[in-house]
């Protein structure tokens, strides 16, 4: 049983945060900026990726994400 409970205290979640965009280069680095200081605090245990999804964009958003 305690194995159990080790194991239960060192699975690692994952937040994912979904981002949909369209035309935005610029304001790109400002909310990874911004987001980092929110998701690095985070309790232990917790990680968080971010997805972006691009509509299509004609300005160079694609690029910017990669």
């Amino acid at each position: 049983m305690n194995i159990h409970i080790l194991a239960e205290a060192t699975q690692v979640r994952t937040i994912s945060v979904v981002v949909p965009v369209y035309n935005e280069e610029t304001a790109i680095k400002p909310f990874l900026d911004r987001i980092a200081k929110v998701m690095d605090g985070l309790p232990a245990g917790l990680e968080y990726q971010i997805i972006f999804v691009n509509d299509g964009s004609s300005d160079a958003t694609e690029i910017v994400v990669h």
